[in-house]
C-alpha cells in the first residue's frame, strides 16, 4: 500500500500487510536503488535494493542492537562485512577464572571482521571482544582469530581454527 510518493518509478513510501515499512527508491512498481526498510519487529535496513532484494552495500541493525554492516545479496549477508554481536555470554567463553566474576548487567561485545557467502561465514575471520564491566565501563579486550572449514559459506560449515590473544 503506497502511503506517500510514486512507488510506481520513483521515491515513496511502501506500507506493508505485515507492518513492515519501507522509503525509497522504486523502479516498475519495485523497491529498487536506496532505501530503508522498517520490520514490523524494530529491526531496521538503510542500503541499496535491486528488484525488490536487498542486495549491494547496507547495514542491518538487529532489535537487540546486533548489527551487520556490509554487503548484501539476495538479502543474504555475501561479501565483506562486519558483524557486531551484544550479549551472547554462552558464545564468547573466555576462561573458567574470568567466568566466576561475572556480574548482573556486564556485556560482552563481539565484532566479527570477514567475509560472507549465501548468509554464512567462510574462510578467515578476526573476532574483536571486548567486556565491559555492570558500570559499562570498557574491562578489556581480546581478539580471536578463526577459521571456517571448507564446508564455509553454508549451513554445514564448522570452525576449523579458533584462538584466543590479547589486545
Amino acid at each position: 500500500n503506497c502511503e506517500e510518493g510514486n512507488c510506481e518509478n520513483g521515491k515513496g513510501t511502501l506500507k506493508y500487510l505485515n507492518g513492515s515499512k519501507y522509503i525509497g527508491e522504486f523502479k516498475g512498481g519495485i523497491e529498487n536503488g536506496n532505501g530503508t526498510w522498517l520490520t514490523n519487529d524494530g529491526s531496521e535496513f538503510i542500503g541499496q535494493f535491486l528488484k525488490g532484494y536487498i542486495s549491494g552495500d547496507g547495514k542491518f541493525t538487529h532489535k537487540d542492537g546486533s548489527e551487520y554492516t556490509g554487503e548484501f545479496k539476495n538479502a543474504k549477508w555475501h561479501g565483506k562485512g562486519v558483524n557486531l554481536q551484544t550479549d551472547y555470554h554462552d558464545y564468547y567463553y573466555l576462561g573458567e577464572k574470568f567466568e566466576k566474576k561475572r556480574t548482573k548487567g556486564d556485556r560482552i561485545v563481539a565484532e566479527w571482521v570477514g567475509k560472507w557467502k549465501n548468509g554464512y561465514e567462510i574462510g578467515e575471520y578476526i573476532v574483536n571482544v571486548y567486556y565491559f564491566n555492570s558500570k559499562q565501563k570498557l574491562e578489556f579486550k581480546r581478539i580471536i582469530d578463526v577459521k571456517f572449514n571448507s564446508k564455509g559459506g553454508t549451513p554445514k560449515r564448522r570452525v576449523s581454527y579458533w584462538k584466543m590473544r590479547d589486545w
